[in-house]
């Protein structure tokens, strides 16, 4: 699955809540969830318990709610926009304009970890992030998706997989993300029991160091261009 593909799969969903709880269960709400043989509580409880363990604020005005359920589905991304913001959590936390719930079914525990290094690439220039909340309406909104997914130069040249299997290019991210991203790959591993965790960047400056720290397992590090400080 390219990133194009996964733009297609986004649902889009208006915002009117004022509270992060109230966003996160309309976003749940959105997707009709008994059709597909679980309850939207069930979906709801997931994410809840993972947001009570780390809430995901990716970015200014971003946030990146996600789970893996007991579902027999893949994986569902809803893209929740609010004009006048959500509050996310107080003062500290700010107030979010977008927030991008991704779930994925229990065959595929760690994909969502791929899903949101999309959506965190996809989303991360803050300049798009306004014109989608400025956009006028949910289909200006897909427009402004599937272009910027089109976009040459968003993705890296590498091949690797997205949940479907099928190869794509390479999603690089940010320094930030990296973190973001390694914090909750750490919390997906430990809730499996894994014995180590693989981490894949371009140089060792990039690797995100302070996360890691607490991760008391096997680390495996890839890297895609040699440094002098390489051993």
């Amino acid at each position: 699955m390219e990133l194009s593909e996964l733009v297609n799969g986004v649902q889009i969903v208006e915002l009117t809540a004022n509270t992060r709880s109230a966003a996160v269960r309309a976003l749940v709400n959105a997707a009709d969830w008994e059709d597909e043989g679980i309850s939207s509580d069930t979906v709801l409880e997931a994410v809840e318990e993972r947001e009570a363990a780390a809430q995901t604020i990716v970015d200014e005005g971003l946030a990146m709610p996600h789970a893996v359920v007991d579902w027999d589905g893949e994986f569902r991304i809803l893209l929740g926009r609010s004009r006048r913001g959500v509050d996310y959590g107080g003062p500290a936390r700010g107030f979010i304009h977008l927030i991008a719930l991704i779930v994925v079914g229990r065959h595929r525990p760690a994909a969502h970890l791929e899903l949101l290094a999309g959506m965190a690439e996809l989303l991360k220039s803050s300049e798009f992030r306004q014109a989608l909340v400025d956009a006028p309406d949910t289909s200006s909104i897909e427009a402004l998706l599937v272009s910027r997914s089109d976009e040459p130069g968003l993705l890296g040249e590498n091949a690797g997989k997205l949940p479907s299997g099928r190869k794509r290019r390479r999603i690089g991210v940010t320094p930030k993300l990296n973190a973001e991203l390694a914090r909750h790959a750490i919390l997906l591993a430990k809730s499996l029991s894994a014995q180590a965790v693989l981490l894949a960047v371009d140089h060792l400056d990039q690797v995100p160091w302070d996360p890691l720290d607490k991760w008391e397992q096997h680390l495996l590090i890839i890297t895609t261009q040699p440094s002098d400080d390489d051993t």
